[in-house]
């Protein structure tokens, strides 16, 4: 019953806890490392005992069935999210990064839109899947919705250059509630654009003009504060010294 081979630990203590009544699995301290762990499981479960392809574990895995192999439980004690509530469809996409799942894009949207609608709060823990190409996929499916509602540019070069602009784009993704997202994968508002538009929408060309542009512009800046600076603490000495002077 017990297995030989790569995940053999996890998958053996897994199978104590489910056949024996044992203790749960010790899992690794570290998160990512624990969901590592978890697909293993799920995978496990998915061949072995539900015979099942991804996409019908996708698609066909309840509440009930996690429940009769001891799924729920180790969710729970893993920190993962209520599962029972939200459905377990980013933790079968996450354990099967290389498989391309039909429903992703509604996944994110719809609870996207049950955030802007306050129906929830805020996205779940890891529902994103930290900085995994899981989680970075469903990023790039959400701001790819968000563009094709708040950003009507009929042209591609007018949308990079509205992107380009850092500060402004990143104001607006706080109140379009997905700055927290973007900031996950991302360092500036131009590159989550790059990387998230269609492909036969993205553009080299314009991502390196733009690129170059803001780079250039800001050591610009950083040079006229420092002569500014300059300027002021040469204005100020002499009224320093005569102070010094006068007293």
């Amino acid at each position: 019953m017990y297995v030989q081979g790569k995940n053999t630990k996890i998958i053996n203590s897994y199978l104590r806890y489910l056949i024996e009544h044992g203790p749960a699995p010790d899992f690794p301290s570290d998160e990512r490392e624990r969901r590592k762990a978890f697909s293993v499981i799920l995978r496990y479960v998915a061949s072995y005992y539900l015979r099942w392809t991804p996409l019908e574990l996708y698609n066909h895995l309840t509440f009930e069935i996690a429940e009769t192999y001891k799924l729920n439980a180790l969710i729970s004690k893993l920190g993962l999210r209520k599962a029972e509530s939200l459905g377990y469809s980013s933790l079968v996409i996450e354990a099967y990064p290389q498989e391309r799942f039909p429903r992703e894009q509604q996944i994110v949207i719809t609870m996207y839109e049950d955030i802007v609608a306050g129906r929830a709060n805020k996205w779940p823990t890891s529902f994103f899947a930290g900085q995994n190409e899981t989680g970075r996929q469903l990023a790039r499916e959400l701001v790819r919705y968000v563009i094709s509602k708040h950003f009507p540019y009929s042209d591609v070069e007018s949308l990079y250059a509205a992107f380009a602009e850092n500060g402004k784009m990143s104001e607006q993704f706080k109140r379009l509630r997905i700055y927290d997202c973007y900031k996950q994968f991302w360092n500036t508002t131009l590159d989550c654009l790059h990387d998230s538009i269609e492909d036969e929408r993205r553009c080299p060309a314009l991502y390196s003009y733009y690129s170059f542009t803001r780079a250039y512009e800001s050591v610009i800046r950083r040079k006229q504060d420092a002569r500014s600076r300059k300027r002021k603490r040469a204005t100020l000495a002499p009224t320093t010294q005569a102070a010094i002077s006068g007293s």
